[in-house]
């Protein structure tokens, strides 16, 4: 059998050539879980930066729903609610002035009358939104005023010629005024009702956004020990590969050297 000697140089060589070609196959190796990993970190952080901003963005649009609550729709209603007891008391005001025949009622009356214009006035900054109904509302307030005082006075000074008719179209203009704003007492409540929904259900957003999140970060360190964990497995195997091919390349190549030393 005809041996091929090979001379230490060349020994040296393929050692080297057989360790390179290790550890690029351990490069190689390792290059593919690292790329998984980095994915997945970027993944995670769109992830979360997408979820963070959306929940940020609800955030503010439920703080402003809130102060819609607190700076809008709460006081709107109350001064309703304060002038359709204004507007009450006024007509006790104007009935009591002709059946007793006094006029100072009257002038009581016209007190609840200049705080109620003033409500309304109130109410159009507050609400601009709805100015043009706030308006409306203020003048059928002012035309009601107007003909329940000028039927009280002319009651006082016998100048009614028809009083039944006066009354009537009297109490029609009232009617009218009542029952606009009810409607607009109403139509503010439901406003009301719906930002209200609509806030809780953008906490209720919030909340669930929150928890999902909270899991998705779960699922991703899991998933990311879980590739770490076989990286550093393949890591320590490839070394005990390349140990253990080292250690035969040395002693084949002890083997190949033995006889030369003879």
């Amino acid at each position: 059998m005809e041996h091929i000697m090979q001379s230490p140089a060349e020994l040296t060589s393929n050692k080297q050539a057989s360790s390179e070609s290790g550890a690029a196959a351990a490069s190689s190796s390792s290059a593919n879980p690292m790329r998984k990993i980095i994915f997945m970190v970027g993944v995670a952080i769109f992830v979360f930066l997408a979820v963070t901003s959306y929940s940020v963005r609800k955030s503010f649009q439920s703080s402003d729903q809130l102060t819609a609550i607190k700076d809008l729709y709460f006081p709107v209603l109350q001064k309703i609610e304060a002038n359709i007891v204004r507007l009450d008391k006024m007509e006790e005001l104007f009935m009591r002035s002709v059946m007793l025949g006094d006029h100072d009622p009257l002038d009581e009356a016209q007190d609840f009358y200049k705080k109620g214009d003033d409500v309304f006035i109130e109410m159009e900054q507050i609400y601009p939104e709805r100015a043009k109904e706030i308006k409306a509302l203020r003048e059928e307030y002012r035309r009601y005023d107007a003909m329940a005082l000028q039927t009280a006075e002319d009651f006082l000074k016998n100048k009614v010629a028809n009083m039944p008719e006066q009354t009537k179209r009297m109490n029609t203009t009232l009617n009218a005024l009542r029952d606009s704003i009810k409607k607009f007492r109403e139509s503010s409540y439901q406003n009301f009702v719906k930002t209200l929904a609509s806030s809780q259900e953008t906490v209720k957003l919030n909340l669930y956004m929150g928890i999902a999140l909270g899991i998705m970060n779960l699922i991703f360190m899991g998933v990311l020990v879980f590739f770490i964990r076989n990286n550093v497995q393949m890591m320590a195997v490839i070394a005990e590969q390349n140990a253990t091919l080292e250690k035969r390349v040395a002693e084949r190549t002890a083997q190949l050297l033995a006889p030369a030393g003879h």
